[in-house]
């Protein structure tokens, strides 16, 4: 459960043994004595300060001598994000969860529990600007808060970048994005959520590999943060059980490739295609897909004589296009 640390020499001795803290909050005003190397040792360590109103500090501590500071501690602890990393990459597809601000604790919770269900390998949320494991995230959970762990970070586009070196592709969930059934949503995934106001901020929506979006049919045109995670995590759920991907997308998408080069898919023998097909049926990561579809390309250039011209890039390009 969420815990609270009252005073003073509590409270720094907390900081100084590596107790993990979200927070810690300090009386308005000047500070003064002890509360001046507490403050000081919890910026060194990137623990966020918050100033509030003694009447704040007095119901927190529940009548203890709070002394002008009071730090609240995780319901549970964090992982580093490499830690995370590496366990997830033990998976043929991992996916992990980037949670940009979110502010509620109830949609974090329900997303930790979505999370579980979907086997996500993660959820990633910031040190500042969002909300903790507190004793309500691990309420609304129901018990995914053991299971599914989770790494603060103190830079959301920082961490992005480290996904992608470790070979994930990042997809935000976005109302101006591709129809997500029209994304792919298999192999190393980091989907990013944004917050219940805003959506993704500016900086890490450029961050994102790809962008899609839930179909919207009725008069309001946006979901609940939690149940768009949910929707867009079972999206993902459901092209991998469908064998990998989309098969069928991807196969038109390989014969506009093909006429978009001057090749008519009617023209190729029945047996090349089904080649080339059966190619893209068998894989499930990304890269796989875009080198195993280089190499049907090939067989059809063998056999019809020609040469497409036809690059990786461009095969990623086509998967992905917006």
């Amino acid at each position: 459960m969420e815990g609270k640390i009252i005073g003073r020499n509590p409270v720094f001795e907390a900081i100084k043994s590596g107790r993990e803290i979200d927070k810690i909050m300090v009386k308005k005003g000047e500070l003064e004595g002890s509360l001046v190397a507490i403050i000081k040792k919890a910026k060194g360590l990137k623990i966020p300060i918050i100033e509030v109103d003694k009447a704040k500090l007095d119901a927190l501590s529940e009548g203890g001598n709070h002394q002008g500071v009071v730090a609240v501690c995780a319901a549970h602890s964090y992982v580093e994000i490499k830690d995370m990393i590496k366990k997830a990459k033990e998976k043929v597809s991992p996916l992990i969860i980037i949670l940009d601000k979110i502010t509620d604790p109830h949609n974090f919770g329900s997303i930790l529990r979505t999370a579980n269900c979907v086997g996500a390998s993660g959820v990633v949320i910031p040190k500042r600007s969002g909300v903790g494991l507190s004793e309500i995230v691990a309420k609304t959970s129901a018990g995914a808060i053991e299971y599914t762990p989770v790494a603060k970070v103190t830079n959301i586009a920082e961490t992005i970048e480290l996904l992608k070196k470790e070979g994930f592709w990042i997809a935000g969930a976005e109302a101006d994005g591709e129809l997500m059934y029209n994304t792919d949503l298999t192999g190393a995934i980091a989907l990013v959520i944004g917050s219940e106001g805003e959506g993704i901020s500016r900086l890490v929506k450029e961050k994102c590999d790809f962008l899609c979006r839930i179909p919207m049919f009725g008069e309001i045109n946006s979901l609940n943060a939690s149940v768009a995670a949910g929707i867009m995590m079972y999206e993902a759920v459901r092209q991998r059980e469908n064998g990998g991907k989309d098969k069928v997308g991807i196969i038109a998408k390989v014969s506009t490739l093909l006429s978009e080069n001057g090749i008519n898919i009617l023209d190729i023998s029945q047996t090349i295609m089904q080649d080339v097909f059966t190619m893209i049926m068998l894989v499930d990561m990304q890269e796989k897909a875009v080198s195993d579809i280089s190499e049907g390309i090939k067989k059809i250039e063998a056999e019809m004589g020609l040469s497409i011209h036809i690059q990786n890039e461009d095969i990623f390009n086509l998967m992905h296009r917006v």
